[in-house]
């Protein structure tokens, strides 16, 4: 695998428990179809203390710092070695590294974004330690804002509409969302697609809004149970699988965002829990056999454990059928979407967890990997 050492570049002020250890950020060259994703590293190294007049936010790091104090840049592909030119920025009260990488005759832009604290609102925000995992999961999520949340803040009579979906990733998209500028975020509305991600932006003292409210949203950021090559999904491990939907459709541009366990060749074949199918109750029976007939295997009611006794109840008072795929999961697109259609076709029906071109699935996905990198597919 070929690797080239770029410039050095000093990093912003981090404090915290980050001060002093060691440091990893990942960055996706996303350019090329989703069958040759490739990962980019950004940043790896051990942070340094920075010299002194980095600590304003709204300063840009110098183009050319000391090598002494400063982190190496890497990047590596599968196939190529790219051509990597990184230079600062001032487009937000946080310092922004701007990469633009070379393939051929396509040129991507991508803004990186990390965040720099005063001593003050570091100490009041400073994160427990994470583990490589959890730290990847966050760098996928902040990576997923950083690219796709809109930079020019809303008007008021048109504000930016942006859909909160659900998840233990989407926790950090939210993180990352609040560390964007007031005056952005004061343009923005904010809806969930269920209880966990209301409660994430009301604890945010963010705007929330309602999902009948509005009939198009600017972008829309969930989490996912599993992603296939072409980006056909499943959602509804939480039982939100409706709302996610209609949130996702209503979305301009809709981005997932997950750690690596979700990442498939086939959906099936790693959310062995099964295909969540929102029914309304006097239909159950009546479902379960027809999604048998379908080929679907082990269709359970899905109960709610200890902390309930019965089967779950969704956000619209509706229970949750769960359906296994046989050995080899469903497979290519076509299968994908046929099964889809033939499951929403069943009279007591709601909605199915499955995102594909039918509905709606997303643009990119970005997963953090347990290695600590970041992996993407896109459309």
């Amino acid at each position: 695998m070929g690797m080239t050492m770029l410039s050095h570049l000093r990093l912003p002020t981090v404090k915290g428990n980050a001060l002093g250890g060691a440091f990893r950020n990942t960055f996706i060259n996303s350019a090329g179809p989703a069958s040759s994703s490739r990962k980019l590293l950004v940043f790896s190294g051990r942070l340094t203390k920075p010299s002194a007049g980095l600590n304003s936010p709204t300063r840009s790091i110098p183009s050319s710092p000391s090598p002494s104090s400063s982190v190496s840049l890497l990047c590596h592909s599968p196939r190529t070695t790219s051509t990597v030119t990184t230079y600062p920025t001032k487009t937000y009260p946080t310092t922004t590294y701007r990469a633009t990488t070379h393939k051929s005759a396509t040129t991507l832009t991508s803004r990186v974004r990390i965040a720099t604290m005063s001593s003050t609102t570091a100490a009041a925000t400073a994160a427990p330690f994470l583990s490589l995992v959890e730290s990847s999961k966050r760098a996928a999520a902040y990576l997923a804002v950083d690219l796709h949340f809109p930079s020019t803040p809303g008007t008021s009579s048109s504000p930016l509409i942006i859909g909160i979906g659900s998840g233990s990733t989407v926790i950090y998209v939210v993180e990352r969302i609040l560390q964007l500028p007031p005056t952005l975020l004061s343009s923005c509305i904010f809806v969930p697609t269920g209880y966990q991600s209301r409660q994430l932006i009301r604890e945010g003292n963010l705007r929330l809004g309602d999902i009948d409210s509005h009939s198009r949203l600017d972008v829309s950021f969930d989490g996912a149970d599993e992603v296939d090559p072409s980006l056909n999904l499943i959602k509804g491990g939480g039982a939100c699988l409706f709302q996610e939907k209609l949130v996702a459709i209503k979305a301009d541009k809709f981005v997932a965002v997950a750690d690596y366990r979700k990442v498939s060749e086939s959906l099936g074949t790693c959310f062995l829990q099964g295909i969540p199918i929102e029914v309304v109750p006097p239909a159950v029976s009546y479902v379960v056999e027809g999604l048998r007939k379908l080929g679907l295997v082990d269709v359970t009611l899905r109960l709610g454990g200890a902390a309930k006794a019965g089967p779950v109840v969704t956000d619209n008072g509706n229970f949750i059928l769960d359906a296994r795929v046989p050995a080899g999961g469903v497979g290519s697109s076509e299968k994908v979407e046929a099964l889809a259609r033939a499951m929403k076709s069943l009279v007591g029906v709601v909605e199915h967890g499955i995102f594909c071109s039918g509905d709606k699935k997303p643009v990119v996905a970005y997963f953090g990997m347990e290695d600590g990198t970041v992996f993407t597919r896109e459309a």
